[in-house]
């Protein structure tokens, strides 16, 4: 038994095309909305600058530790207080104008 090959019918044809889509370069991206929250808090500020430390401030500076023991300065101990380059150490233990 020998098959014909079907009829092709004039009125049928390819289903259309669309046309080809091109992409440019500079597509451009849709970012989505977001919804307000009903709790949300200020975003706190950021500062550019560190801050500063709180200042040392120095007694006031005597002659000898006799007069800064007499105003109720004193003692002042090596690597902690600035006061203690001002005097001298005489017994060498680190800490001037001991009472």
């Amino acid at each position: 038994m020998e098959v014909s090959p079907a009829p092709t019918s004039p009125e049928v044809s390819e289903a259309p095309r669309a046309p080809a889509v091109t992409l440019s370069a500079k597509a451009t991206r849709i970012a989505p909305r977001r919804s307000p929250s009903r709790t949300s808090s200020p975003r706190p500020t950021h500062t550019s600058s560190k801050p500063k430390p709180p200042e040392q401030k120095a007694d006031p500076r005597f002659r000898t530790c006799k007069e800064a023991n007499k105003a109720g300065y004193g003692p002042y101990y090596r690597g902690v207080d600035p006061e203690y380059s001002w005097y001298q150490d005489r017994d060498k233990d680190g800490v001037v104008c001991e009472r």
